[in-house]
């Protein structure tokens, strides 16, 4: 599984860069770690527009967002 670690930089970074991962990995398991709740809820959102189950839960100081 690929991991994406956007914890620390701003919006809308880990929402585009998760949409350019999915668009040229459309079958691949990934995990993005972000900062802040709103990055963690846009990116489950994204998610779930491309049609992706996913699964989201809160490590310490930051957000952990899996798409299956």
């Amino acid at each position: 599984m690929e991991q994406l670690d956007y914890r620390g930089k701003p919006c809308p970074l880990p929402v585009a860069g998760t949409r350019k991962f999915l668009m040229q990995n459309p079958d691949k398991s990934v995990t993005v770690l972000v900062s802040k709740p709103n990055q963690c809820e846009n990116v489950a959102a994204l998610a779930e527009r491309f049609g992706r189950k996913v699964e989201t839960e809160e490590r310490g100081d930051h957000f952990v967002v899996i798409f299956r």
